[in-house]
């Protein structure tokens, strides 16, 4: 409802030192999402954001406009990128952006995702984000933790998967 209105009035009784107000809220038409669109500069990113709205989508063209929906979205996006590796996504809280273009119409919106938000420069049309991944990671299954002073055991070694297995 971008066109809410809201009044107040109050009496006030100052032999009871009390104060009554009373609201007023006219809420006036609501606003639907006409088309949303997005535009991601890391293509890896764009990749699993793409993949993502193919099983789940949260914002749906059609529907009435509402703030929550864009907040879950958000939390879904770092949530996402998080878990694949981008660890700082979102930190400061400037990687992502909804947009509303309210030009024709406050009641119909074209909405737009912006990954990065803009900034006063144009450093957000080619910038990357950091992902972070593991090294080579051993596992180490059937051993007991070796003390300082004994010798280690001999490992047999496999790979599986990518995973560097070492059994006694």
């Amino acid at each position: 409802y971008l066109d809410a209105q809201v009044n107040s009035s109050h009496h006030l009784d100052s032999t009871a030192q009390k104060a009554k107000v009373i609201y007023e809220i006219k809420p006036g038409e609501p606003s639907f999402i006409n088309s949303y669109n997005y535009q991601i500069s890391d293509t890896l990113v764009k990749r699993f954001y793409e993949r993502m709205q193919k099983t789940q989508q949260i914002i749906k063209v059609g529907d009435r406009y509402d703030m929550s929906n864009f907040q879950e979205e958000r939390d879904r996006i770092v949530e996402l990128l998080r878990n694949r590796g981008y660890y700082q996504f979102n930190e400061d809280g400037k990687d992502i952006e909804f947009t509303a273009d309210t030009t024709i119409s406050n009641k119909q919106l074209d909405m737009t995702l912006l990954m990065p938000a803009e900034r006063n420069d144009s450093s957000h049309l080619t910038n990357q984000f950091k992902r972070y991944t593991y090294g080579e990671i051993h596992l180490y299954p059937d051993s007991d933790k070796v003390k300082t002073d004994e010798e280690p055991p001999v490992y047999f070694d496999t790979i599986y998967e990518g995973y560097h297995l070492h059994y006694v």
